[in-house]
């Protein structure tokens, strides 16, 4: 009709609005407070959990030789007299602090055909115990090849007495006196930081091994 304002059909002024049901929109909120509840009690379970165990830490981390996980409690401590300087005629040392573990290692002496491999960890920068207590690949490829493991720590990267203070004042009372792992001039270290190089570290690892190889009278594969 001519002159009309009435809408096609099927044809809209505008949106229309969908009415709402109960029926399709409880599903969706049911799932969000269902999801929200287990946040909760995980982050909850969590933080109970944590505040039971305390932070893990090598430095508040107390090895227990009869823990299922290998640790530092399962293996032997050493200290290796290090030279500060391998490339010159300095004549000093340093105690260069490192860890071995033997139960894994087969010997021609015990039976077997031959002996196993050396698994050599060379420390990161940070307390080698960090790396003892946490890692997993070493201690698993040990016990499959028969493997000696031994964890050197880097020089100048262990633990200083008052960073021990601050984190574990039970340890001082076990170790009266110490006042540094694997840290030539103790806390002056830093003026003296030209000792600190790539080169001198592998040098100390070198002679480590070389030291252990002939302490034990074996030439193996070592796998660092």
């Amino acid at each position: 009709m001519a002159g009309s304002s009435q809408p096609l059909l099927g044809m809209s002024r505008g949106p229309r609005a969908r009415p709402y049901s109960a029926c399709t929109q409880s599903p969706y909120a049911a799932i969000v407070i269902a999801i929200g509840v287990g946040i909760v009690i995980v982050v909850a379970g969590q933080f109970l959990l944590s505040e039971a165990l305390g932070p893990p830490t090598a430095a508040t981390y107390t090895p227990n030789f009869m823990d299922p996980r290998p640790n530092t409690g399962n293996c032997s401590l050493h200290w290796f007299d290090q030279r500060l300087d391998h490339f010159t005629t300095l004549n000093a040392t340093y105690k260069q602090r490192y860890f071995v573990y033997d139960k894994f290692w087969k010997r021609q002496a015990d039976g077997h055909k031959e002996d196993g491999p050396i698994f050599f960890y060379c420390g990161n920068e940070a307390d080698v115990t960090l790396y003892v207590n946490s890692t997993g690949l070493m201690w698993e490829n040990a016990q499959a090849l028969g493997a000696l493991l031994v964890f050197a720590e880097h020089r100048y990267f262990g633990t200083l007495l008052d960073l021990l203070t601050k984190l574990d004042v039970s340890y001082h009372a076990l170790n009266p006196g110490v006042l540094g792992h694997s840290i030539p001039f103790g806390d002056q270290y830093k003026d003296h930081l030209q000792y600190l190089t790539h080169d001198q570290a592998l040098a100390d690892y070198a002679l480590v091994l070389r030291s252990l190889q002939q302490q034990h009278r074996v030439d193996v594969p070592v796998i660092a």
